[in-house]
């Protein structure tokens, strides 16, 4: 059972259960493109020490060639212009940058699980073959891939780009109003029912037991 929220904005927040467990989300932050990335991280886990963490869930960093002119890199230099405007004098450069791939971060927090898991988007499934030979690579433990599109078969692909209404579920081949990307790239639904995201988060669960009872 949740106890109580502790929200910063939508894509910083921290859950805490009644048990004690604390669950830290941190999406979409410009800090990955810095080469100071995991001091950053730290000053934005409010003085809670990384390595303090149980195990770590890595989703996939955005990359600037494929978000160019899109409503990310809007945020980014948005979140980018409020970082500068603090006290600290650092890098982050989102066009020049490239994120940490996960062998950095394995480097980094080499005593932490790391789930590691791949995008809804068929455009993904590339990077996350370079992902799963870079854990044969890495050859460790307590790193572990969960596959975002395990039940694409089984659910179709079924992707809108909606956000602020309950939209219509797509298929490749649809026409699209408004919009020329593939549906096998597009968000997920979730209906009354459940959807995909709903499977890839309990898998997300059941693997954070998995790794945490090892």
């Amino acid at each position: 059972m949740v106890h109580r929220y502790d929200i910063v904005d939508a894509d910083t927040f921290t859950i805490i259960f009644q048990n004690g467990a604390k669950w830290i989300s941190i999406t979409n932050t410009p800090i990955v493109y810095s080469h100071e990335w995991a001091q950053l991280l730290e000053y934005q886990l409010a003085g809670m020490a990384s390595q303090n963490l149980d195990a770590i869930v890595l989703g996939k960093f955005n990359i600037y060639p494929e978000a160019k002119n899109t409503g990310f890199e809007r945020t980014m230099n948005e979140q980018i212009a409020l970082i500068r405007n603090t006290q600290f004098d650092v890098n982050i450069d989102f066009q020049n940058i490239p994120p940490p791939n996960l062998t950095s971060v394995a480097a980094v927090y080499d005593k932490i699980p790391i789930i590691s898991v791949s995008m809804f988007a068929l455009q993904d499934e590339y990077r996350a073959q370079s992902v799963r030979q870079e854990m044969r690579t890495l050859n460790r433990d307590n790193l572990v891939f969960v596959n975002g599109r395990k039940y694409m078969n089984a659910l179709g692909e079924c992707g809108s780009d909606d956000k602020l209404v309950v939209g219509t579920c797509h298929e490749p081949g649809d026409v699209v109003p408004n919009s020329n990307r593939n549906p096998a790239d597009m968000h997920r639904c979730t209906g009354p029912n459940g959807g995909h995201p709903d499977l890839i988060g309990w898998d997300i669960v059941e693997t954070l037991q998995e790794v945490l009872l090892q």
